[in-house]
């Protein structure tokens, strides 16, 4: 700038002919100023800066991802830092010097000229929220001339944007609202939890439903999409947070906003283990999804067939140890006959420990074994014109004692004996053999032609199973017979046995005391049990059937008669021959009897009894009891349930 006035001058007003903000060390060593005076010397000029406040502001927009610079001054450099590398967004823009920077973790413009406002453009995502930003963000810079900015300052504004993701633990239902338009949706889960039902709402050719990946795409805008049960229900709101992945575009630029997720209607984990007696099969399960699964015997029951259901590189497979693991979750594993089978449900409980991790790492408590009885049947069949006895059952046993109140094995001596233990009298025949067995026929060793309700209560049967455990579901079979029906008074069991065999049976309580959950063998809609009725449809004809334990325990024979009717049809043809009601006693108390004989020869004693179930003192005088062979079988005495005195 130079001025010439040959008349002279005194002050001159160039008005704003320089950048605003210089500081006063730039202009100094920028700036050369000199001046001739009218004599024609040179005179000093002294350069007066009047100093300017610089203000510089960076500015992110959250609703864009945007960062902005706003200053009062000019500026040779700025730097933006993030420690977690959040600009990942659109290239930068006006960085093109050579100097310029543009990395995940770094943006940097730098200019020798100056500059002043300008903006980066969209070069985060948007929706990160202004509390994660500003503490992820460190800004440093220089003025025009190389003075370090002792102040910067940095602005968040806002995303006015509002997206809710909502999951339904017990449902598996996902739904997500927004107060934006937006034209994208992606959601992505690490466990590939949407292995639902197929997603709703997906209609569009990009959109995408898998297990791992939720998408919807739409250029006109959406702002609600319920995508229906497509994720797996039982999930953690902190399994969910940490799992999933969301994010979106909106019309116009910028992401979600302000995201929020929210898990409702939380399931009340549980979690069962499964034992079935009758063949050793073990399953696990729960109503949330299970990481890992082990099981631990402390005997080693676990030594039936391989597991198939155990194939991942972490399962193990042993006697003593059950170990399954699925990263992505499971709900039930069905291991097979892995397991002894006849155990009991005590030895079960104590014998089993079982722990589980829901998936996510959390672990969870075992309820109680849920433990399926073995109902499978044995039969022990009297021939009554032959005399012989036999045995067949599912079980392999290592002992059966059969044993006759009156002494009835009178017959030709019992076959498929001969082992040290074994036993042959007319009360009590003992199979013992520590191989097993299972199907047996003692031969013609009974006396013919008793009556199935002779046989049923002058025999009792026991046994033992080859894994220590007792022989139970025990059926009587008489042939040729009638028409039976045994009730079990100690357990509730209701047996029905025919010949000729049985094509339909109808069984009317006028009481309705049939217990309904405890029926067995029923076929809907044909067949049904209630209360009241038991009705059982069997076209090919059955000789036996086993109605479960359906009465009340306790009932008498005199009950029965009068509340129960029975009727039904036979092969080949004509209804139900008339049926006996065979009621069979429970378990006889132990007890122990002192008998003082009487002077007198009328058969008259007295007793005293000591109950070993209550320890009950029993004192009774002036009993009659016959004097003859029965008088050395007193284990048959026992309580009647309607009355307070002791029979034998």
């Amino acid at each position: 700038i130079y001025k010439n006035d040959d008349t002279g001058f005194t002050n001159w007003a160039l008005g704003a002919v320089t950048e605003a903000g210089l500081t006063p060390e730039f202009v100094a060593t920028d700036v050369t100023m000199t001046a001739v005076v009218g004599d024609g010397s040179v005179s000093p000029v002294e350069l007066l800066v009047l100093p300017l406040a610089p203000v510089v502001q960076v500015i992110h927009d959250d609703s864009t991802g945007e960062f902005r610079v706003e200053t009062n001054v000019t500026l040779e450099s700025l730097a933006l830092y993030s420690v977690a590398g959040i600009f990942t967004g659109a290239p930068a823009e006006q960085l093109t010097g050579p100097s310029d920077v543009d990395t995940d973790n770094q943006l940097v413009k730098q200019d020798s000229r100056g500059f002043r406002e300008f903006s980066f453009g969209n070069v985060a995502p948007a929706g990160l929220g202004s509390e994660f930003v500003t503490s992820d963000i460190t800004i440093s810079g220089t003025l025009l001339g190389g003075q370090a900015i002792e102040q910067i300052s940095f602005d968040v504004i806002p995303d006015a944007g509002v997206t809710k993701f909502t999951y339904d633990s017990t449902s598996g239902d996902v739904t997500v609202r927004s107060n934006v338009d937006l034209v994208s949706l992606e959601i992505a889960s690490a466990r590939s939890i949407f292995r639902g039902n197929a997603a709703l709402n997906l209609n569009g050719p990009l959109d995408i439903d898998s297990d791992e990946l939720i998408a919807k795409y739409d250029s006109d805008g959406f702002r609600t999409v319920r995508l229906g049960s497509i994720a797996i229900p039982g999930l953690t709101e902190s399994f969910v947070r940490s799992d999933l992945t969301i994010n979106g575009t909106r019309v116009g630029g910028g992401g979600l906003g302000q995201l929020t997720i929210d898990v409702v209607r939380v399931l009340l984990p549980s979690a069962f283990v499964n034992y079935d007696a009758a063949t050793g099969e073990v399953s696990v399960g729960s109503n949330v999804p299970l990481e890992s699964i082990e099981l631990v015997s402390a005997s080693g029951i676990f030594t039936g067939a391989a597991s198939e259901s155990l194939t991942g590189e972490q399962d193990v497979d042993t006697d003593n140890r059950i170990f399954k693991y699925d990263w992505q979750g499971i709900y039930f594993v069905d291991l097979g006959p892995v397991a002894q089978d006849g155990l009991t449900h005590d030895f079960v409980m104590s014998d089993l420990n079982a722990q589980v991790v829901r998936i996510g790492g959390e672990s969870l408590d075992f309820g109680e074994v849920l433990y399926q009885p073995d109902l499978r049947r044995t039969f022990v069949t009297y021939n009554r014109e032959t005399g012989e006895l036999s045995v067949d059952t599912p079980h392999v046993l290592n002992s059966l004692t059969i044993t006759s109140a009156s002494g009835i094995f009178t017959g030709e001596p019992a076959q498929n004996l001969g082992g040290p233990q074994d036993v042959d009298t007319d009360t009590q025949i003992v199979k013992y053999d520590a191989a097993g067995f299972s199907q047996i026929s003692f031969g013609n060793v009974a006396a013919t032609d008793w009556s199935f309700a002779a046989f049923a209560a002058d025999v009792s049967i026991t046994g033992t199973r080859a894994t220590g455990s007792p022989l139970e579901n025990i059926t009587l079979q008489v042939f040729p017979g009638g028409t039976y029906l045994i009730y079990n008074a100690g357990t509730g069991d209701v047996t029905v046995e025919s010949d000729p065999p049985m094509t339909t049976l109808e069984i009317v309580s006028a009481s309705g005391s049939f217990l309904v959950a405890n029926c067995q063998g029923m076929l809907p809609p044909f067949e049904a049990c209630t209360s009241t009725k038991y009705f059982l449809l069997r076209t090919s004809g059955v000789s036996s059937i086993y109605a479960g334990a359906i009465l009340p325990v306790g009932l008498t024979r005199e009950f029965l008669l009068q509340d129960l009717r029975i009727q039904g049809s036979v092969l080949p043809s004509g209804g139900l021959p008339p049926i006996q009601i065979v009621v069979i006693a429970p378990p006889v108390p132990a007890v122990v009897i002192e008998w003082e004989a009487m002077a007198a020869t009328n058969g008259r004693r007295r007793f005293k009894a000591t109950d070993e179930t209550t320890d009950a003192a029993i004192e009774q005088t002036d009993v009659w009891s016959p004097i003859d062979r029965t008088i050395g079988r007193l284990a048959s005495l026992r309580k009647q349930r309607s009355t307070s005195s002791y029979v034998a």
